[in-house]
């Protein structure tokens, strides 16, 4: 398994566990960059087809357990990663 699966997984069976600079490993391999900051947000946008943005926040070095949700939610309708066959 690699360490993009392991992530993958580790977001999905426990949202609330997954650290910030992971969540943000994940955007980045799909394709997100870091486009700015603003307060305690910091935006990750898509600039290729499909384009998306979402703004996440860093919960005491943790990732804010929705937002791993939406996240995992998007790329799943897009079509960037189809999580039964990851499983």
């Amino acid at each position: 398994m690699s360490r993009l699966e392991k992530l993958l997984q580790k977001a999905i069976r426990s949202p609330q566990n997954l650290l910030f600079h992971e969540f943000c490993t994940l955007c980045t391999y799909f394709g997100m960059e870091k486009r700015g900051q603003s307060g305690s947000h910091v935006i990750y946008k898509r600039k290729v087809a499909p384009k998306f943005a979402l703004s996440l926040q860093d919960d005491d070095g943790k990732a804010k357990p929705y937002q791993v949700r939406e996240f995992l939610s998007k790329i799943e309708e897009l079509g960037l990663y189809d999580f039964r066959e990851g499983e």
